[in-house]
């Protein structure tokens, strides 16, 4: 499962329609308060988060799976993919970013990198 945070209109709907592409099934919701983010990741067994580029949210949720689901990849998706943004995304911990139109290859690359580069639970 596939968790959507924060995505909205045409961009979680072109998300959507990519992922399910790919066979990936989607959860989509607005962004929860910091323990609700938790539990709705862990009940629905996210193999990867994907949430919206609004910088307040997505640092708190990436300081938030850092200490409770360290190897889960966390992509952030900016309608505009601007380069300084997604920098600081990934310098704060995002897995990855992208930007529409998605692309379902693109987006099987990510989930192919995460994959292989995931950290192993021992």
């Amino acid at each position: 499962m596939v968790l959507l945070f924060g995505l909205e209109g045409g961009l979680r709907r072109g998300l959507e329609d990519a992922l399910a592409r790919l066979d990936r099934p989607a959860k989509s919701q607005a962004y929860p308060a910091g323990a609700e983010r938790l539990r709705q990741i862990e009940q629905c067994e996210a193999e990867m988060v994907f949430c919206s580029a609004d910088w307040e949210a997505w640092r708190a949720l990436l300081r938030l799976l850092r200490r409770h689901r360290p190897g889960l990849p966390v992509v952030v998706v900016s309608r505009f993919g601007e380069t300084g943004d997604w920098v600081e995304a990934l310098e704060a911990g995002a897995w990855d970013c992208c930007a529409p139109p998605f692309d379902a290859a693109e987006l099987g690359g990510i989930f192919e990198r995460a994959r292989r580069l995931r950290p192993v639970a021992v």
